[in-house]
């Protein structure tokens, strides 16, 4: 596609982005006008874009500068404050007060749907096929990005540990994802504001270590921020579609109106979000920001790479999904991602890719006869929440018993 027509296309999507209105979104600090990264893409992107590609999370940053004063007692408050609310603190620090207010907050847009619509939808495809998509799909997309690749490679702990950040992030897209899991003080709230936490901790030590500010931007951006939100959308249900996994528009409204108090509480610009409704909007703010990143280098190799192998070890360390051998990883890679991005990371072919079309249309019609059937459709839902409270209680509580996450 021709620079012109890609930077067109931005503007045209930007454009309509930027009517919502700030006053119904809210307000986000001006920042000064930087210099586009030398690493991150088109330069004649919108200025918006070059903007967000130099912030990171303000109140989350914040609070970061402000536990370096607290100490222990400060990781404490944070903590104690995530998971019982700011009422539970006396005289908190200010960073950390404006932080969870703004979280505890309700938008106006937030209905009783949002807590379990989209978690509906999701309990409508099985856990085995949530697994493998997040693994060889949104995490793939996310690690293509030179800049993210970066960050994760320089924690030092990504590739010597890859299985147990497939799975704190499995843990915690599920625990956002059971019902009602969202609200204030919930699994699912506590959960990803943990995550929030650890992105704005990330960014502070990696601009402390030195972080090329002029090639790759504010290190895990509203930029980054936004296109790993996505590639729990668009790449995700790509993925799911292609295995048999489809979904109807009702359920797409659903899924997105959950994803968007998700990124909220994430502490994305909502200028990113609050217009994207479904796969074909959120593909175009996806061209948009994918077109921020130079072509995957060695670190979004090595991190692919690394995730397709302990794809296997995350289906055989809980009982409660069934093994999967290598080649039948490496046949749904192929599948989901299709040969050339295969072949950019050395994918192995197959003969497991034969048996892969059939299933999935034999998955897309019993799909199709159990939505027919209110009971049916009903009880395979309640199965996949219960297999998925199941598979949550197996994994580890290190995360948790640590006050956050190690990856994502």
């Amino acid at each position: 596609m021709q620079a012109t027509t890609l930077t067109r296309r931005r503007m045209m999507f930007l454009g309509a982005t930027s009517g919502l209105g700030l006053a119904t979104l809210g307000r986000w600090p001006a920042h000064a006008a930087a210099p586009w990264p030398t690493q991150r893409g088109d330069e004649h992107s919108d200025r918006f874009i070059g903007e967000m590609l130099h912030v990171g999370d303000p109140l989350a940053d914040a609070v970061v500068a402000e536990l370096v004063l607290l100490g222990s007692d400060g990781k404490k408050l944070l903590q104690s404050g995530i998971a019982q609310g700011l009422k539970s603190l006396v005289d908190p620090p200010p960073a950390l007060a404006a932080f969870l207010r703004a979280n505890e907050t309700i938008p106006p847009w937030v209905t009783p749907s949002t807590y379990t619509g989209g978690s509906r939808t999701f309990m409508s495809i099985p856990l085995p096929a949530h697994a493998l998509t997040l693994a060889l799909g949104a995490l793939t997309h996310t690690y293509s990005s030179p800049a993210i690749a970066a960050v994760l490679i320089g924690t030092g702990e990504l590739i010597n540990s890859t299985q147990r950040r497939l799975l704190e992030t499995t843990d915690w897209l599920l625990r956002c994802m059971q019902p009602g899991a969202l609200r204030v003080g919930g699994r699912g709230y506590v959960a990803t504001l943990q995550v929030r936490m650890l992105h704005a901790q990330a960014r502070a030590r990696t601009l402390a270590n030195g972080w090329n500010v002029a090639a790759f931007g504010t290190p895990i951006s509203q930029v980054d921020l936004a296109r790993t939100w996505l590639d729990f959308l668009p790449i995700s249900y790509g993925c799911l579609s292609r295995l048999g996994y489809d979904l109807t528009s009702s359920e797409i409204s659903d899924l997105y109106r959950t994803w968007w108090y998700i990124a909220h509480l994430l502490g994305i610009d909502p200028r990113f979000y609050r217009r994207i409704t479904d796969h074909t909007t959120a593909r175009q703010l996806l061209t948009v920001v994918d077109a921020t990143n130079q072509p995957p280098d060695a670190n979004s190799r090595a991190l692919v790479t690394e995730s397709v192998r302990a794809t296997s070890g995350l289906f055989s360390l809980a009982t409660v999904l069934p093994p999967i051998s290598t080649e039948t990883v490496n046949a749904t890679f192929r599948h989901i991602n299709g040969d050339p991005i295969a072949d950019l990371y050395a994918i192995r072919r197959t003969p497991a890719q034969a048996l892969i079309p059939p299933t999935a249309l034999a998955t897309r019609n019993t799909r199709t006869l159990a939505r027919a059937i209110p009971l049916t459709w009903n009880t395979q839902i309640k199965f996949n929440e219960s297999l998925t409270e199941t598979f949550l209680n197996l994994l580890p509580t290190s995360a948790y018993a640590s006050g956050g996450y190690a990856h994502k």
